[in-house]
């Protein structure tokens, strides 16, 4: 397994807490989501991996209807992961800090220059959403 993906195994998935183990991969599921989109994946390093997160970058029209989509269900994923729209959407963070989150933040909206950032919170009961431009 790669570091990536172990550091994501023992650092986010261990720790889950929440009632849908369904939404748990496997280590393989998660090495092939790494490798199919590595350009989607930010990794904060210092010596060692500090945090990692996986985003997406949706169409407009997913944009707008990203409050009606189950985001945790695979077949929503697989439709969701290939689209390269200007809407930069988090679906999984594990850092070691809020000055990791931050730095990583930072230089993924530098790179990438999206138009909006989403993310959803832990229980999926608020949709975050910022306008950038």
């Amino acid at each position: 397994m790669t570091e990536v993906a172990q550091y994501l195994m023992d650092s986010y998935y261990s720790r889950y807490k929440g009632s849908r183990n369904d939404v748990i991969p496997t280590p393989d599921q998660l090495e092939a989501g790494i490798r199919a989109c590595p350009d989607k994946v930010v990794v904060v390093k210092e010596g060692h991996i500090k945090g990692v997160a996986i985003f997406l970058l949706l169409t407009d029209e997913s944009y707008k209807n990203l409050d009606k989509v189950d985001i945790t269900q695979v077949d929503v994923l697989l439709r969701l992961i290939p689209e390269n729209g200007k809407n930069m959407h988090f679906i999984l963070l594990a850092a070691d800090s809020v000055k990791t989150i931050l730095r990583g933040l930072r230089t993924t909206i530098n790179k990438v220059r999206p138009k909006t950032v989403s993310w959803w919170s832990p229980d999926f009961s608020k949709l975050h959403r910022f306008n950038l431009n």
